[in-house]
């Protein structure tokens, strides 16, 4: 379960695979969560999936190489599953600075959220992307 749900499966699909409801899906993720220490889906998708590709590498695969120093730091930084108040503490700024920072990475690599960042990640580059 924990798997299909970092791996950007909705969890509304989980629950009805499952023959769960949604609450029950999401009460069972929440537990698997708290039990392996991890604040978020993210940091559970890191801690299962073990350390995927470096961000650099990602934009190179993607031909997306264009992309500032900071703004490949704060890459990094959501690949690894930190939230905008830790890269806000890493690269000094204010969490909304932050955000809009990582808002700015998402968007340059033309992605929405850091969920697509992971499936990204997780595809390979020669597959297309599919367009929503």
């Amino acid at each position: 379960m924990a798997r299909l749900a970092v791996s950007g499966v909705p969890l509304k699909c989980i629950a009805s695979e499952l023959g769960l409801s949604i609450y029950t899906a999401a009460t069972y993720l929440a537990r698997v969560r708290h039990k392996l220490g991890q604040t978020s889906r993210w940091k559970l998708a890191v801690h299962l999936l073990g350390p995927l590709a470096s961000f650099r590498e990602l934009c190179e695969a993607y031909g997306k190489v264009e992309l500032a120093a900071a703004a490949m730091r704060v890459g990094e930084a959501v690949l690894i599953g930190r939230s905008n108040s830790e890269i806000a503490a890493q690269e000094n700024l204010s969490t909304g600075a932050a955000a809009r920072e990582v808002a700015r990475v998402l968007k340059a690599l033309g992605l929405r959220t850091r969920a697509d960042l992971i499936r990204m990640a997780l595809r390979p580059a020669s597959r297309p992307k599919v367009q929503r």
